[in-house]
């Protein structure tokens, strides 16, 4: 039996207690756009051809969809700050789309987060697939950050990287980056904008495993990048209607 503030709660009294707390707290958040965040994160780049599609597992993309690959990447971040609170995130973006509209952009096309509330407000503000799981990230003392992901009890993601080298400035004034993502008869755009401090970094092992991310076996890394810190904002996304 639990005693609160004096008095004592049966455990139907007890459970009714837990259920108006968890509502009230549900009810608490709301994180609509735009959305200010800080933290840390690797960036590693790829070049994908467009043969990379038929790698995809859960396809968010329709028929009217056109892959066009190029250059694309693996996002593995710490936020420390967000509207949601802290969270975890993996993120893949495989390269350029060209959507029904006639317009090409870079859209995500997975992602896993460690944050229910970061997934159900990244799809409702951006329509950004995210999906919750399990997130560990550990840094030896050789500076070597090893990222690894579990969904369901089954490792997905497995990675390995050690930054390295002076710290230079990032900043997406000099290279803008916007995002589409479709959502039943609409399409997404958001134009991200941010800035961090930059080091080059070394993978010393990437993989994916399972269906959560495309298999990106016999594809060598381009370049990888430690951004630590950084500041991000996620604006209030611009909207267009398609048949």
């Amino acid at each position: 039996m639990l005693t609160l503030y004096g008095s004592r709660l049966t455990s139907s009294k007890t459970w009714h207690f837990f259920k108006h707390f968890q509502a009230l707290y549900l009810a608490s958040v709301n994180a609509p756009p735009p959305w200010q965040l800080t933290g840390r994160g690797l960036i590693v780049l790829f070049r994908f051809p467009k043969s990379f599609e038929n790698r995809f597992p859960n396809s968010i993309y329709d028929s009217n969809t056109i892959f066009r690959g190029g250059f694309g990447c693996f996002m593995l971040v710490d936020y420390d700050n967000s509207p949601v609170g802290p969270y975890g995130e993996i993120l893949f973006i495989p390269g350029r789309f060209t959507f029904p509209n006639g317009k090409t952009n870079w859209s995500i096309s997975h992602i896993h987060v460690t944050s229910d509330d970061s997934t159900e407000w990244g799809n409702k503000n951006w329509a950004i697939p995210k999906v919750t799981s399990k997130i560990t990230r550990t840094k030896d003392d050789h500076g070597i950050i090893r990222t690894t992901g579990n969904y369901q009890g089954d490792q997905y993601f497995d990675a390995t990287i050690k930054p390295y080298g002076p710290r230079f400035p990032i900043t997406t004034a000099l290279l803008p980056i916007s995002l589409v993502q479709p959502r039943e008869n609409e399409l997404i755009r958001t134009s991200i904008k941010g800035s961090g401090t930059g080091r080059l970094a070394s993978v010393k092992s990437i993989k994916t495993f399972g269906d959560q991310f495309p298999s990106i076996e016999g594809i060598k890394p381009l370049l990888a990048v430690s951004v630590d810190p950084f500041k991000l904002t996620f604006p209030t996304p611009q909207i267009t209607q398609i048949k």
